[in-house]
């Protein structure tokens, strides 16, 4: 999948290269001030009914341009396996995989295990890869956040019972088969996390 930005129910998409014919509305952004590329994304997310597509090349560009008027968040989080089965939460009526933020000091990894150990009460995780980072916007108190996940594929031989954090407005914490994950929770979870379990299982 190529990377793109997700904002409620739209995205924007960044094209490489090699499929750049196969789009008719890829966005040229040669020839404007970040100002201008800003008020086209501010556009877009007042909009929020049409999703938009510009060179995989731009896309350092849009990010520093969504950070004229998008605070920008840090978090990490993990898919995690344990013996033929992976963990989700469900929180805010949807499935979910763990993350939080970082604290400061915290490399993405060491932010990824102390999350996912408070929001299931877990432990034994070891990571196994990095996954693609994802990227959303939404409401930030009175404007927008730009959040950027880091993502690891962890591995865990835990076999106590999982502990969700309430707190957090997490009511369940779940091992799921591969088939249950498929029926149960990528129809009923965020674009995001749908990409993260697809790039694990490839």
């Amino acid at each position: 999948m190529n990377k793109r930005i997700y904002y409620a129910t739209v995205f924007i998409e960044f094209v490489p290269d090699s499929q750049l014919n196969q789009y008719q509305n890829i966005i040229s952004l040669n020839g404007l001030s970040n100002a201008q590329i800003g008020q086209l994304l501010q556009a877009f997310i007042n909009d929020s009914t049409k999703n938009l597509f510009f060179n995989e090349k731009d896309f350092n560009l849009i990010v520093d341009c969504f950070q004229l008027f998008c605070k920008y968040i840090e978090s990490a989080g993990g898919f995690i396996e344990n013996n033929g089965k992976w963990l989700c939460i469900h929180r805010l009526n949807r499935w979910d995989l763990p993350k939080g933020k970082l604290e400061k000091g915290e490399t993405t990894e060491q932010a990824a295990i102390r999350e996912c150990e408070e929001e299931c009460g877990i432990s034994d995780l070891q990571i196994r890869k990095p996954l693609a980072s994802t990227w959303h916007i939404y409401n930030y108190k009175k404007g927008f956040a730009l959040k950027q996940t880091f993502w690891f594929s962890m591995l865990s031989t835990f076999n106590g019972v999982l502990k969700p954090q309430l707190e957090e407005d997490i009511l369940e914490a779940v091992w799921f088969s591969k088939a249950e994950l498929e029926q149960k929770v990528l129809p009923a979870t965020y674009f995001t996390i749908q990409q993260v379990i697809k790039e694990a299982w490839a």
